[in-house]
């Protein structure tokens, strides 16, 4: 029951503070720098560190985690991205209309999306993160996105999620 119990001591400051963590399959194998607050590690003992700086939302119970956004031709900006069902029961999401807003103020509304399995909509189990992707087409060269709505159904209910670049 607590195999993924790890009791952390660190010296910070002339003061010993003690931590548990809860992180599964988590090793630090780093040493403790007196001189600073600093914690090192070997490289080959690094965390996984999620990228939590990336843009993400959560509306109705779904989380959205951009992977990336990217100019992929000089009119097309691909975006991928995971979702996830945090409730404890399966449910259904869908994609009814996608809008990106570029660095210059354009609206663009041309786009193709899908889910990992090749539609717009899906029945996600609980807690699994599944991939999408939305290609925004017509995208003006030389300028970047700054804002992505989604409008989608979960559940039952319609909800408007949004990614900013910033």
């Amino acid at each position: 029951m607590f195999r993924n119990l790890f009791r952390l001591n660190i010296i910070q400051r002339g003061t010993l503070l003690a931590g548990l963590l809860f992180f599964p399959n988590l090793q630090f194998g780093g040493d403790i720098n007196p001189q600073s607050d600093l914690v090192t590690f070997p490289e080959y003992n690094r965390p996984v560190i999620t990228q939590s700086s990336l843009p993400a939302f959560n509306q109705n119970g779904f989380v959205f985690q951009l992977q990336s956004c990217r100019r992929t031709t000089s009119e097309e900006i691909t975006c991928e991205f995971l979702v996830k069902n945090e409730h404890s029961l399966r449910r259904q999401l869908s994609l009814y209309d996608a809008l990106l807003i570029d660095s210059q103020g354009n609206a663009i509304d041309d786009y193709r999306f899908q889910f990992s399995n090749g539609d717009s909509s899906l029945i996600l189990a609980s807690k699994i993160p599944i991939r999408g992707r939305i290609v925004f087409r017509g995208v003006p060269q030389n300028t970047e996105w700054a804002l992505i709505e989604l409008d989608c159904n979960g559940a039952g209910k319609r909800f408007v999620g949004e990614f900013r670049s910033q």
